[in-house]
């Protein structure tokens, strides 16, 4: 789904299930855990920022809440949780979440793999690798890099009454196919590499290379190379049957438990239907920066920023902006009706990972602004 500050500002006077997800779509526009102690690190009760910081919010979600992880550079972990997952059940942070757009950053790996291996190069275009895919809507000569970086053009398929998000919102039991996804794209926006224009059509291509190059489908990919080695066992693609120990979603005072998620996780194919806990979140982001996971090279592509919208600037694959006084390098996301924030401080190497299960961007951006100021 689309990430980067795509608000949901009207969620008043829903008095049934369609018009809780109409209303999911009306502002729908470019957007793109229980206090606890161990003995590895985690900070004692009394010392705990994080559940301080949670419970100056609890108001603000009539139902639902959030949860919050803190990774410090030393290895300690504070972590917090207010809200309910479903009547009468708390959220936790160990529960699993839909993590939105957030799921482009392990599209963009996949796609800094291939490069590394000489099997893509930033310059490959969409003619040389899925040239099935071209017509007057998706012009053969964007390449890897305008797709990675949000300056192919692609039109958004999404914001709007007739765009593809109130579709699904409409049809929540259809199989969201790349034709369909392409029925709702206009032509393109801009000539390839003019200007910084975020769409989900540039990461739905990016995950065809994907498994166009490799062979295999993108679940399998995602595992064999990302998930299995970094030891992510709480991090997978969402199918419209729960997992266990998944925490589930809010509109006001309404449980989306019944929601059948097949359109929305099949419209998020590649960009925004992977699921994860705070934790593997955490583990993720670090192991971006720090873990070696790309080769400097990638990591220098993919935070060479340019100028995007609210002062916000974007890489290929990564966003920046300074939050709570510090610069972070970081990704959000939103989906029904999940909001995902994780960051990562370069200067002090502490990773930040905010979840709601209610939407509410501004909440999470306040959250996570308040943490990073006492970090």
């Amino acid at each position: 789904m689309v990430v980067h500050f795509q608000e949901i500002e009207n969620m008043n006077n829903i008095s049934n299930p369609k018009s809780i997800f109409r209303v999911l779509a009306i502002s729908f526009c470019f957007f793109v855990l229980s206090c606890s102690s161990s003995d590895d690190g985690e900070k004692e009760p009394e010392a705990n920022f994080v559940q301080t910081t949670l419970n100056d919010y609890e108001s603000s979600f009539p139902k639902g809440g959030a949860v919050a992880y803190v990774l410090e550079s030393d290895g300690t972990v504070t972590t917090g949780a207010i809200g309910e997952s479903e009547p009468d059940i708390p959220l936790e942070v160990g529960m699993r979440y839909a993590i939105g757009s957030t799921s482009k950053t392990f599209t963009a790996i996949l796609i800094y793999k291939l490069i590394e291996s000489g099997e893509l190069s930033l310059a490959s275009t969409i003619e040389e690798i899925v040239p099935e895919i071209v017509n007057t809507k998706i012009p053969g000569t964007v390449t890897v890099e305008q797709l990675l970086n949000h300056s192919s053009g692609l039109h958004h398929p999404l914001p709007g009454s007739d765009g593809l998000f109130n579709y699904v919102i409409n049809n929540p039991s259809e199989e969201i196919t790349f034709e369909t996804f392409v029925s709702f794209m206009d032509l393109p926006d801009n000539e390839p590499g003019e200007i910084y224009s975020y769409s989900d059509a540039n990461f739905k291509i990016l995950g065809l290379m994907v498994e166009k190059i490799t062979g295999n489908d993108f679940e399998t990919q995602l595992g064999q190379v990302l998930l299995n080695p970094l030891g992510l066992s709480d991090t997978y693609i969402g199918t419209s049957t729960p997992r266990p120990n998944q925490a589930y979603s809010w509109v006001n005072e309404e449980s989306l438990k019944d929601l059948n998620r097949t359109a929305v996780e099949s419209m998020g194919t590649f960009t925004g239907n992977i699921w994860a806990s705070p934790a593997d979140l955490a583990k993720w982001f670090k192991a971006i920066f720090e873990g070696g996971i790309i080769n400097a090279n990638s990591l220098d592509v993919m935070t060479t920023f340019h100028p995007g919208t609210r002062g916000v600037t974007y890489g290929a694959g990564m966003f920046r902006e300074t939050l709570g006084g510090k610069q972070m390098y970081w990704y959000s996301g939103f989906t029904i009706a999940y909001g995902t924030y994780c960051g990562y401080i370069p200067s002090t190497g502490d990773v930040v990972v905010v979840i709601n299960n209610q939407f509410n961007f501004e909440e999470i951006t306040a959250i996570v602004a308040d943490l990073v100021e006492q970090l």
